[in-house]
């Protein structure tokens, strides 16, 4: 049976909430909602092994749940965006709700966001309003002792509300519902950010530029702990903060303040072909472009990374391939996209590099040459196919995510 909600959760570490909230999820659930066919998708996005063990165990226990549970285990922590698209890319469902881990749900507080969509075919995201909605239109700024005392207020604050939707220019990335025309519109979030933190902006504000409405629905509360995930990493969600608020306004050149005017003049228009993100390794196309001209003679090498990203360890990398013999007449084509970095302070770091590597012996013939051109998202596999080898950098989600690529599709990695 092929079902008509998929839910997604992303899981890294921190058991005892992931628990906590599959199952609120599974007693949330109406006997109407699970006959129409519910799948839930659990990505785990490489936890310990005792997370990994405990989840293994969940998934036997309710493997003849009338909710079809699904695991699925990546290897290591590839950041909140890639996450949820490979959660998106294991669905089937029309409708299709993203969840934190660190949710709990009251009774009924699906069926008023599903209700919404049904009814307005413009509508694109419908969302909660959320105990912890981070300074947003969703918070309510609600702390509850028991579950009990938690659904008690759902009831009461949905039932004042219910008659109300307040349309919105961004929402909290913690529960959002969707239809899968959405999906097939705009695609899903945007790697370049990384571990996560503006990507839920983003991926609104391209819903707003395709020509959708996002909304909070007040029939609908959710209970939101709040940063579950990234307080086991406090310095990246700090750095991802700053680092992928400047990402995003140089992408939309526009201040983030102003996105509730989407159509100003200084705003990129929405192009499929251009803003579309693939979920599935076969949404992406192959093109006609040699992003790497083939020679007997040289190898090319492909550097991608989260350029201006503190704790990316790439300078060090590029270091240490300036300096290996084993990579003599290699070009290294390090893929900088313009309008998300400052191209010319990083081509400097290049320079002082390239200085620093300058006791090479003279037989030594790499090169390094910067693509800064836009690639289109669905381009990206074809981008990785033409190079010989993608080059690994620790400490790099933005990288982890182009090796992930790279290993669906059996490219060297170096």
């Amino acid at each position: 049976m092929i079902p008509y909600y998929s839910l997604i959760i992303l899981s890294y570490n921190n058991w005892a909430f992931t628990k906590q909230c599959l199952i609120s999820i599974l007693e949330s659930l109406e006997e109407a909602q699970i006959h129409q066919g519910i799948e839930l998708v659990v990505v785990d996005n490489g936890s310990n092994r005792e997370t990994v063990k405990q989840l293994n165990a969940f998934n036997k226990k309710y493997k003849n749940h009338p909710v079809q549970l699904e695991l699925v285990l990546l290897n290591e922590n590839l950041g909140y965006p890639t996450g949820i698209n490979i959660g998106i890319g294991h669905c089937r469902g029309t409708i299709i709700a993203v969840l934190n881990n660190d949710l709990l749900f009251p009774p009924n507080w699906l069926a008023p966001l599903v209700q919404a969509l049904e009814a307005d075919p413009k509508l694109g995201f419908a969302a909660p309003f959320l105990s912890y909605g981070g300074g947003s239109v969703q918070h309510v700024g609600k702390t509850f002792e028991t579950i009990e005392e938690m659904e008690a207020f759902a009831s009461y604050f949905t039932d004042l509300n219910k008659a109300h939707v307040i349309y919105a220019d961004k929402l909290v990335g913690a529960c959002l519902v969707f239809r899968r025309d959405l999906l097939v519109a705009i695609g899903g979030n945007d790697f370049w950010y990384g571990i996560g933190n503006f990507d839920d902006v983003d991926w609104c504000l391209r819903a707003r530029l395709a020509g959708y409405t996002i909304a909070v629905v007040g029939g609908s509360f959710v209970h939101h702990i709040g940063h579950a995930s990234f307080a086991q990493v406090p310095d990246q969600f700090t750095s991802s903060l700053q680092n992928n608020h400047t990402k995003f306004e140089r992408k939309w050149r526009v201040r983030e303040h102003q996105t509730a005017q989407q159509n100003d003049q200084n705003f990129i228009k929405f192009e499929h072909s251009k803003h579309y993100i693939p979920t599935q390794i076969s949404e992406f196309i192959s093109t006609d472009n040699i992003w790497f001209p083939k020679s007997a003679l040289t190898k090319s090498l492909l550097m991608c990374a989260d350029w201006s990203h503190p704790e990316s360890q790439w300078p060090v990398v590029l270091a240490a391939l300036l300096s290996e013999p084993n990579y003599d007449y290699a070009v290294i084509y390090c893929w900088i996209p313009s309008a998300l970095y400052e191209v010319a302070d990083i081509e400097a770091q290049f320079i002082r590099l390239i200085a620093a590597a300058a006791s090479e012996p003279p037989s030594s013939t790499k090169a390094i040459k910067i693509i800064s051109d836009e690639v289109p998202y669905s381009a990206v596999l074809s981008l990785i196919q033409s190079a010989d080898e993608i080059v690994k950098v620790p400490q790099d989600f933005v990288n982890r995510y182009i090796v992930y690529l790279a290993e669906q599709i059996g490219v060297r990695i170096i």
